[in-house]
């Protein structure tokens, strides 16, 4: 069985969906159900519960969840710190106590910087954004606490993801921008190495 933890994101959502489809054991976690989704799921809060609070067996963890914004992060940033750090740290030592095989582990493009102009570095102390310091710095809990315990991790840094969100897809909201105000609108920039990907190619690639 594959859990996902952060089910009901756009992500998340489309994952599992897709899992579905193919047929794959798949269960969803988190604080909310997407009322939208078919796929079996435990409600999850990763700040108040541990993993092994689910009672279940399982390999494989995607592990998709936390404050998953630049402006959430700076505006609540303790409960930021809480998700994205503290209770990663959990969730993976959790995680290989009973017995998982492989997480994998998915950041979006903030990973990368908050100024389109910043060159990428994958140092943590370097980055602009406290979102990507975050997540850069989850990267390196998961690689250590793996490496430590011998089992697979994948970390993923995404691109700009677009697709059918319903509302607030980044292409659609870049393309009216520049239909409306007839100006150029920088949506990706030669050094940050940004690109777009389509979610349906996230999903089949995770």
């Amino acid at each position: 069985m594959v859990i996902v933890v952060g089910s009901s994101g756009f992500v998340g959502t489309n994952l599992c969906d897709q899992m579905l489809r193919e047929e794959m054991p798949v269960l969803g976690c988190d604080i909310v159900q997407n009322s939208n989704s078919k796929v079996p799921f435990k409600k999850f809060d990763q700040t108040k519960k541990s993993l092994k609070s689910l009672g279940l067996s399982f390999k494989t963890l995607v592990l998709l969840s936390g404050v998953s914004s630049h402006p959430t992060v700076i505006e609540r940033r303790a409960e930021a710190i809480q998700s994205n750090l503290i209770s990663i740290n959990e969730i993976v030592k959790d995680f290989i106590e009973i017995g998982g095989k492989h997480i994998i582990f998915a950041s979006s493009e903030w990973v990368y910087s908050r100024l389109q102009s910043v060159l990428f570095t994958a140092d943590p102390r370097c980055n602009p954004s406290p979102y990507g310091r975050q997540k850069l710095y989850g990267e390196i809990l998961i690689q250590e606490l793996c490496e430590a315990a011998e089992i697979d991790f994948t970390n993923l840094r995404l691109g700009i993801i677009w697709g059918n969100r319903g509302s607030g897809s980044a292409v659609e909201s870049i393309t009216s921008s520049i239909i409306s105000s007839r100006t150029a609108v920088e949506v990706s920039h030669i050094k940050t190495g940004r690109r777009f990907v389509h979610i349906k190619d996230v999903c089949l690639a995770i």
